[in-house]
């Protein structure tokens, strides 16, 4: 399979993969949920770049317009288009996926997510809900960066970037 197919397929797949772990694998809380699709995000960014920049957008924006929260979805697509970002420019080319700089992007990720919900709520439902589900977006931005750590580590050992491409 040459390369632009296999990135294609790949990115395909990440999309399908971070779809539903937004969709069915979530912890809802009060108003939305807690996942661990960005750490999907981070990796699929990480590993195939500026693809994987799509997958995590359409992913999770698909997972919005499916899962009830369609008012988020243009919300959602420009702040995974900025979180994954440095993942895909920086960390493209990378051999290793767990790397202290993409762990220093997770942490950016966390910031960048947190602030653009905190605008989204504040838009869709009001200041005091934005603030008040804040929270949210700080937790599911540990969780991603410590699932991302795992599975980087886990993709590092079995030279994964190297078998994929």
């Amino acid at each position: 399979m040459n390369k632009k197919l296999r990135t294609a397929v790949v990115t395909g797949v990440f999309t399908a993969m971070i779809f539903v772990l937004t969709m069915f694998v979530k912890f809802p809380i009060g108003f939305g949920y807690i996942h661990f699709a960005d750490s999907l995000i981070y990796l699929c960014s990480a590993l195939i770049g500026p693809f994987g920049i799509l997958a995590g957008a359409i992913g999770e924006g698909l997972a919005d317009a499916v899962g009830g929260f369609a008012v988020y979805l243009p919300f959602t697509v420009v702040i995974k288009l900025i979180i994954e970002l440095p993942f895909a420019v920086f960390s493209y080319k990378d051999e290793k996926l767990l790397t202290a700089k993409n762990m220093l992007f997770s942490i950016l990720a966390l910031l960048v997510s947190t602030a653009g919900y905190i605008v989204a709520d504040r838009v869709v439902a009001g200041s005091g809900f934005a603030f008040t589900y804040m929270w949210i977006n700080i937790v599911q931005g540990i969780a991603s960066s410590l699932v991302f750590a795992l599975i980087a580590a886990a993709f590092d050992r079995i030279n994964m970037r190297k078998k994929l491409f």
